[in-house]
């Protein structure tokens, strides 16, 4: 199940479940997820997460963790956030063997409770929350 909200017009969900990624990423991958962030490369997660929203979300989570770990070596050798956007577009794009990214998604990743990503989307929706009421008082001029 997606977070709800997902296709409201301000896509809420979406960022809500773009944040829950970068949760889970920090938390299975830690050195990829700091080696993406000082990159700056949100976007480029927010694009995969995009292309992937039909397949559910706990599955999801697992999909996009598995390609980004897939080439995590060649990400962690660039410090460029278009090269590793370039990077996992490729990956995307180019992996076919459906065997072998299951396998990492459902037995290399290991335990992947319903209720952390629970936990994540409350402390994700807080800060989307923020984030957007933030904007509108920079908007309104008071901030």
């Amino acid at each position: 199940r997606l977070y709800p909200g997902m296709y409201q017009h301000d896509l809420v969900g979406l960022a809500v479940e773009t944040k829950t990624a970068a949760a889970v990423l920090n938390w299975k991958a830690p050195k990829l997820a700091r080696h993406l962030e000082h990159c700056e490369c949100d976007q480029t997660v927010a694009r995969v997460w995009d292309t992937l929203l039909f397949e559910g979300s706990k599955v999801l989570h697992r999909v996009v963790l598995s390609l980004l770990k897939s080439v995590e070596e060649e990400i962690l050798r660039t410090s460029q956030a278009p090269d590793i956007a370039q990077i996992a577009r490729k990956a995307a794009r180019d992996f076919h063997d459906r065997e072998k990214l299951l396998k990492v998604a459902f037995e290399k990743i290991g335990r992947f409770p319903l209720r952390f990503l629970d936990k994540e989307r409350k402390k994700a929706y807080k800060k989307v929350t923020a984030e957007r009421e933030y904007r509108a008082a920079v908007r309104r001029g008071d901030v």
